[in-house]
Parts: structure tokens; C-alpha cells; sequence
């Protein structure tokens, strides 16, 4: 009901949110994998389409489901699928015009995955791994004009050196905003994250709600900037 009735409101957006955890394929029974439930992605995608907002999720691995139900989710638990997805969309004729990316995306992917078992007798084996492709980075510079708000989640850094690696990204992605924080702040933290941009001052968020009505608040006045 609170979609229907927001989404006459000014500045509605299509928006398109990456959540979730990735995972690169060993052989045909094991993976690596990086760890995120989705929540943050989902209580993110939820609120905006309460407020009337058109979302596409592109969902990788997750241990949560949305409280809502929401019409357009793509499955793509590995980074290349996602990267895919993320294409495809762009250059869709309904494409969005703001892009959201909070999915844990792998850094590093297997190379020549074995499409067996690989047997667990031997003492040893070693995995080659690449660089992974940085989504943000090869969309940022097809959607120049859209709307692009990332996420930086660091381990073991200072507030300081957290902000300076979120400006980093902001810079060099052409971002909005980027969304920092510390792995040790997911869990347990009276800071939940902050929102850094080029416009004003570091933003303490308290929790995913306060994160939620934020990006809200950008997509709504973006246009009018």
C-alpha cells in the first residue's frame, strides 16, 4: 500500500541494488565464498519501495529473505552472473537511473575451477586466483549521468583511515556517496556506518534505518541538485 500511494510523489527513481555474498567455484562441490546476509541490501531495497521508488535487486548469496515482495529480484551468486546482470541492465531501454551497490562482491575469483571433485587424499593443493572485475568501477563509467551510491566495509582500519579509503572510492568511481564501515561495526556498534560525499560533512548512521531514509533523501533530491 505504501508503494502505491508514494510512487506519485516527485522524483520517483528506477532503482537497481546489488546484495548479498558472492561465491567463486573450487571444483564442482566447494567454493569461496565472502560473508554477507543481505539484510542491510534488503532493509535498503524495502524502504525505498515503500516510498514509491521501482527497485531491481540483483540478489547474490544470502541468509535473510525481504519482508516485502518484491517484483523484480535476479539470482547471480557469482561476481561474473552479477557483472552480467548489472550489463544487461544498463543497456536495457527501461534502464535505471540510480544504482545501488551493497553486495559483497569477491576481490580475487578461481581460476580454471576443476569441473570434478578434487580428490581429498592429497596432502596438498593450491588455488590460482584473479582479480576479480570491479562492477562499480565498469558501471560508474557506462552511467556517467545516473545516480551511484557504493559501499566500503574495511577491517582493522581507524575511523581516519576508513574515511580516507571511502573518499578514495568516491573519487575514483565517480560516485554520489559511499557508505564506510568497519566489519567490526556490522555486528555491534553505537555507529553503524557513515555516509561520506563531496558535498557536506561525515554523517554518523545509526542503523540500516537511518542509512535507508539517507539514500532515500539523495535519490529524491538529485534531480533538483
Amino acid at each position: 500500500l505504501s508503494h502505491i500511494v508514494n510512487q506519485n510523489r516527485p522524483n520517483r527513481r528506477r532503482v537497481a541494488l546489488t546484495l548479498g555474498a558472492t561465491r567463486s567455484a573450487i571444483d564442482s562441490v566447494r567454493w569461496i565464498q565472502n560473508t554477507s546476509s543481505g539484510k542491510t541490501g534488503f532493509d535498503i531495497a524495502d524502504y525505498l519501495y515503500r516510498m514509491g521508488h521501482k527497485i531491481i535487486i540483483l540478489k547474490g548469496l544470502v541468509t535473510i529473505k525481504s519482508t516485502l515482495t518484491h517484483t523484480d529480484i535476479r539470482d547471480c551468486k557469482e561476481p561474473e552472473s552479477m557483472l552480467s546482470q548489472l550489463l544487461d541492465i544498463s543497456k536495457s531501454d527501461d534502464s535505471p537511473d540510480a544504482w545501488i551497490f551493497s553486495a559483497a562482491v569477491l576481490d580475487y575469483t578461481v581460476v580454471n575451477p576443476s569441473m570434478d571433485k578434487i580428490k581429498s587424499g592429497q596432502e596438498n593443493f593450491s588455488i590460482e586466483l584473479a582479480k576479480t572485475e570491479k562492477h562499480i568501477d565498469i558501471i560508474s563509467k557506462l552511467c556517467k549521468d545516473d545516480l551511484k551510491i557504493g559501499f566500503k566495509l574495511e577491517s582493522g582500519f581507524t575511523q581516519q583511515e576508513l574515511i580516507q579509503s571511502a573518499r578514495i572510492s568516491l573519487n575514483n568511481n565517480g560516485l554520489d556517496a559511499v557508505i564506510a564501515n568497519h566489519l567490526e561495526s556490522v555486528k555491534d556498534s553505537v555507529v553503524r556506518a557513515f555516509w561520506v560525499d563531496a558535498k557536506g560533512p561525515l554523517i554518523d548512521l545509526k542503523d540500516n534505518l537511518s542509512m535507508a531514509k539517507l539514500i532515500e533523501k539523495q535519490l529524491s533530491q538529485a534531480r533538483d541538485d
